[in-house]
């Protein structure tokens, strides 16, 4: 199970609140997913590296890419509990400063920004704990965005994380289902 507090703290946290805050930004191709997997496509659990429980009781799997990037040590999705719908994918890379971590991010953001429209820079933010930095480019139809992030002590993390805010409603609402359906089993 993986245990690294900040990728959990970014999970725990996540990005959806952010989207509603965006102004509008010419887009030119719509964020539909990276590294092989698609927002809103089903993901089958089984088929899943191995998987991890965030503190808020939302599972994260582990996936092998279809592309690797040499900023990446590991690529995980979080799926809606009951259809599988991936809703977040998370590239996660290990650096060994924040130096290198704002390289990371200075090198990728523009290439990003090309591809989806401008970026919001929303850090640093201090959270339970953590400083973090990061940038979001967010588009409202679908309300989907791409973030771009660092943080942590030692080591710094470097993550990449596409979002369908409204799947993560979505994940919440099945949740909250399942959570209902438990209690009434009892």
């Amino acid at each position: 199970m993986f245990r690294n507090p900040l990728v959990i703290l970014a999970l725990v946290l996540g990005c959806g609140p952010l989207l509603g805050e965006a102004q509008h930004a010419l887009v030119p191709e719509p964020v539909e997913g990276a590294f092989g997997m698609i927002l809103g496509a089903e993901f089958i659990p089984n088929e899943a590296l191995h998987d991890s429980t965030t503190i808020n009781g939302e599972k994260s799997y582990f996936f092998s890419p279809a592309a690797q990037s040499r900023f990446f040590d590991f690529y995980l999705v979080q799926i809606t509990p009951l259809t599988h719908r991936v809703h977040t994918i998370i590239a996660v890379g290990q650096t060994p400063d924040v130096e290198t971590c704002q390289q990371r991010r200075s090198t990728l953001l523009p290439q990003l920004t090309a591809k989806y429209g401008r970026s919001i820079n929303y850090g640093p933010l201090e959270a339970a704990g953590f400083d973090l930095d990061y940038e979001m480019i967010v588009q409202r139809d679908p309300k989907r965005g791409v973030g771009v992030m660092c943080g942590g002590t030692s080591p710094i993390v470097f993550q990449l994380i596409y979002l369908d805010d409204e799947l993560s409603d979505l994940a919440e609402q099945e949740g909250r289902q399942l959570n209902r359906e438990a209690k009434l089993r009892l």
